[in-house]
């Protein structure tokens, strides 16, 4: 165009001077182009006189040349400019139809284009700092200075990614209409899914036909994410929605918001934006409600279902008997029951929410602990119903939860050696820290049971009023052995109902030779006839002769007892029960008689202090106030020298 643009001014101006018969002194169009700005404007000659180039008309004529040329490179500049913006706008079409050279020529020349502005730019610049006083170049300057064609075809590459989003959107949406899908979380997590694709097209395919500089993909994820904001926020990005997901829902978009992460990772491109990024944490804790709410059901169940079969039996069905172990011992399905609930939910989140990165173990960490905690509180609530029933339970139902809670603590440590290695560091050792304390919670939950079993036996005596019958005058006379009587009982509940490991067992006999002695010192002290006894050595004889027959029971199993922490010296279960000894020699110096309210401690600790006898004050009001005799803490485990055993 510029070569026939020159041979046209020449031909014009030969044409011209034949016409005017005017002198040939003109220089050659060519030449006379580069200096058409300046002859025009000055309208004459240069400084030194010379005469000017073209007359007025020649001016006009070259303008009316010119002009045509320079309306056409202005068309044809618009023309170029609207095509460049088409191909831009259609450029997933053409990656989709194969025409990726013509999407790398339409860059080639925005670039190219991009250049020459730069470097005219400078030109520019350079004239307009060196105070050139042609007001038209700094007026050029703006004009050239504020053009940028590279931001306009960004900025329609924006609104081309917006436009595909959401049309890639609506054609999934619309399909899983015809498939019969609503409209709800998954259809559009699978929608969303289709728009993933995109972005790993636009990162692997499309991006390296533009320059660095256009910033393809993170156009792609921010127009990505905007739009998918706007589908999700009725559902998960504000708090009345969340709360009114289902577990799948929930389930679904915790899971879905990792992996985008995940997969933002994989691209290289950062981190989601901020509500897409925070959003797991009210999704997290909703779904920790619907954990807590179903496994809350499912292990209350399973726990009403072993007391009814205790409390409310069906009469149309038989009588169901407790499983045995390998030792024999009585055991429910409970434990096994209740961990198979626990595997279930760990299996969903590991399958769904554990990922590749350490960070999403918080997830299986926490529906963990949540199932435990709840474990924990129905364990709880199984001691309050036991505790208040344990009268119309038979001796096998508490041994049966005994043996069960004996079992939770193996399966417990067994669970969580076995999810571990699907925690981090951090998380493994928290939770290991935590679980001890579970399993604590069941150690002495056990040892309570074991109480109650105590507590059992002893009401059973009560009932015989064997204790009531103590101190009368049958019993001062040796006619009425208590003493025979409670060891009988015991010894039989032992062979016949009590089917527990022998660290229980064991435990069951300390917490009995402690009720034992709680027992007897204060049937003593609320006794009708003391001090009345006819006589007062005879009382004390017969009291010694009661705690050596306790002494001979209960020293049949001095070595399990001192595997449960019985301590005292050569003669432990003596030094156990050495407060009836104390209290046989206080009778016999007659210290009772001075008291005016019988079983007042503090009235007999006066006379004893008075009397001074052998015994000494302080080791027997030690002795009776730690075993909560005559106190408010009444029936409290002995301490000290005389419950060492318990205390431990």
């Amino acid at each position: 165009e510029v070569k026939s643009m020159k041979a046209r001014i020449a031909v014009e101006e030969e044409e011209e001077e034949e016409e005017d018969g005017a002198p040939a002194t003109r220089r050659k169009g060519s030449v006379a182009v580069g200096r058409i700005a300046h002859n025009s404007i000055t309208g004459g000659g240069d400084a030194e006189g010379e005469p000017a180039y073209y007359t007025e008309k020649d001016i006009v004529r070259i303008q009316q040349v010119l002009g045509g040329h320079f309306g056409d490179v202005l068309e044809l500049s618009a023309i170029v400019r609207e095509k460049i913006f088409v191909n831009v706008s259609e450029f997933w079409d053409l990656y989709m139809q194969g025409e990726t050279a013509t999407l790398t020529s339409t860059i080639e020349v925005v670039e190219l284009h991009m250049t020459y502005q730069q470097h005219k730019l400078k030109r520019l610049q350079k004239r307009a700092a060196e105070a050139d006083p042609d007001h038209d170049v700094h007026a050029l300057l703006d004009i050239v200075g504020s053009a940028d064609l590279r931001a306009d075809v960004i900025r329609k590459l924006e609104l081309a990614v917006e436009n595909r989003v959401i049309g890639a959107y609506a054609q999934v949406q619309m399909r899983l209409v015809d498939e019969g899908v609503e409209n709800g979380v998954v259809a559009k997590l699978e929608a969303a899914d289709v728009l993933l694709q995109d972005l790993t097209t636009a990162q692997d395919d499309i991006t390296p036909l533009f320059p660095e500089s256009y910033g393809l993909v993170g156009i792609f994820k921010d127009k990505y994410e905007e739009f998918f904001k706007l589908q999700l926020r009725s559902m998960f990005l504000n708090d009345e929605a969340v709360a009114n997901l289902q577990p799948g829902e929930t389930l679904k978009l915790i899971e879905w918001l990792g992996a985008y992460e995940d997969f933002l990772d994989d691209l290289g491109i950062g981190p989601p934006c901020a509500e897409l990024r925070d959003g797991a944490a009210p999704l997290t804790r909703r779904y920790l409600d619907h954990v807590r709410e179903m496994v809350m059901q499912w292990f209350e169940n399973i726990s009403n279902r072993w007391f009814k079969r205790i409390f409310d039996p069906d009469p149309d069905e038989e009588d169901e008997q407790y499983q045995k172990d390998a030792d024999g011992r009585p055991i429910s399905a409970q434990p096994e029951d209740v961990f198979n609930v626990i595997n279930i939910q760990v299996g969903i989140v590991k399958e769904k929410l554990v990922r590749d990165n350490s960070g999403s173990s918080i997830y299986l960490s926490q529906v963990i602990r949540e199932c435990i905690m709840i474990l924990d509180e129905v364990r709880v609530k199984d001691l309050q119903r036991c505790s208040l029933d344990y009268n119309d339970m038979d001796p096998v139902d508490l041994c049966c939860k005994i043996n069960d809670y004996d079992r939770m603590q193996r399966l417990l440590e067994s669970f969580i050696e076995g999810v571990s290695d699907d925690l981090s560091s951090g998380d493994r050792d928290a939770m290991e820290d935590f679980v001890e304390e579970i399993i604590r919670g069941y150690v002495v939950g056990a040892q309570h049971l074991l109480e109650l079993i105590s507590k059992q036996i002893y009401d059973v005596l009560d009932d015989s009023e064997v204790y009531k019958n103590a101190f009368r005058q049958t019993w001062e006379d040796g006619d009425d052995d208590c003493v025979e009587v409670i060891t009988s009982t015991l010894e039989d509940y032992y062979e016949n109902c009590i089917h527990v490991s022998p660290y229980s067992f064991n435990y069951l006999v300390l917490k009995n030779m402690d009720r034992f002695l709680i027992n007897y010192v204060e049937a003593f002290l609320s006794s009708d006839r003391r001090p009345a006894f006819k006589s007062l050595v005879g009382a004390a004889g017969q009291m010694r002769k009661d705690l050596a027959e306790a002494i001979e029971f209960f020293g049949k199993y001095r070595a399990e007892l001192e595997q449960v922490g019985l301590r005292g010296g050569k003669d432990p279960i003596f030094t156990f029960l050495k407060l009836i000894h104390d209290l046989a020699n206080l009778l016999e110096t007659k210290i009772f008689d001075e008291v005016e309210h019988k079983g007042e401690l503090g009235a007999i600790e006066e006379a004893l202090a008075a009397s001074n006898p052998a015994a000494g004050s302080s080791t027997f009001f030690g002795r009776m106030s730690h075993l909560g005799v005559g106190a408010p803490n009444h029936g409290a485990a002995a301490a000290g020298e005389a419950g060492a055993g318990a205390a431990a």
